[in-house]
């Protein structure tokens, strides 16, 4: 009953957003790993000027697709909120069907809320997301954490919750103006390390590696170039591969 839920709720909206001024329609075709799927994805955003010192985003996506050999649906959606008030942010989301797809096609569907609360002080940032699903696997997160800022950047995060206790860091740097770079790890206390690193090229193709303490590996590349209709994603996992092909339609 959660499932249709969260896939009904995503339907309803996916159905609604092309409609959305400025909204962009992809056909999407891809493989979950098992077997292939065919769908129709929406985005849209807008941002509004908040007095002198602040300004407000929201943007709203969704996907709705079918697979071919056993009909079943998949998707998500996701409609967030950012307000930035001189050196205040506050973010606020909602989330139903599953928000990974394009990393993790066949996870879970979940129905949830996000926020996120950040203070900036010179060349420092802090500040705690939250998390919490209601639907599908309930959960609840928090995650306070600290962020240095300049020619680099570092942060590091504290996560509390129903899942494991765990720390996290990344460390940001631009080797070449046409080369961003992350350093990034996970620990979960007691159990495993995750670590890798990511690079984006000329703001269009990223890729990253993933490795942890139990040898599994995962390797991921995405291609988005704004000037062209197409977007790609591939993952490579230990035991299977997912890809996307996304086309841009004139309606």
């Amino acid at each position: 009953m959660n499932k249709k839920i969260s896939i009904l709720f995503a339907l309803v909206v996916v159905l609604l957003l092309p409609g959305l001024v400025c909204a962009q329609t992809r056909l999407t075709v891809g493989y979950t790993g098992s077997e292939w799927y065919t769908g129709l994805e929406a985005q849209t955003e807008s941002r509004k000027l908040i007095g002198f010192v602040g300004y407000e985003t929201t943007a709203a996506s969704g996907l709705l697709a079918v697979t071919n050999e056993n009909p079943q649906l998949l998707g998500y959606v996701q409609i967030d909120r950012e307000t930035f008030l001189g050196n205040l942010k506050y973010a606020l989301g909602a989330h139903a069907g599953n928000p990974h797809f394009y990393t993790a096609a066949l996870a879970d569907n979940k129905l949830g809320v996000r926020g996120e609360i950040m203070r900036l002080s010179g060349s420092k940032a802090y500040g705690a997301e939250a998390e919490v699903n209601l639907l599908g696997a309930p959960s609840f997160s928090v995650k306070p954490y600290l962020e240095f800022r300049g020619d680099t950047r570092f942060k590091t995060q504290l996560g509390l919750g129903t899942h494991p206790i765990y720390l996290a860091f990344v460390y940001g740097f631009t080797p070449n103006p046409q080369i961003k770079a992350e350093l990034f790890g996970t620990y979960n206390i007691g159990e495993r390390l995750d670590y890798g690193v990511s690079f984006t090229l000329a703001d269009t193709l990223k890729v990253r590696h993933t490795l942890n303490t139990d040898n599994d590996m995962t390797l991921s590349l995405i291609w988005d170039g704004t000037d062209h209709p197409f977007k790609l994603g591939i993952v490579w996992s230990e035991d299977q591969v997912q890809w996307h092909v996304s086309y841009a339609l004139k309606i």
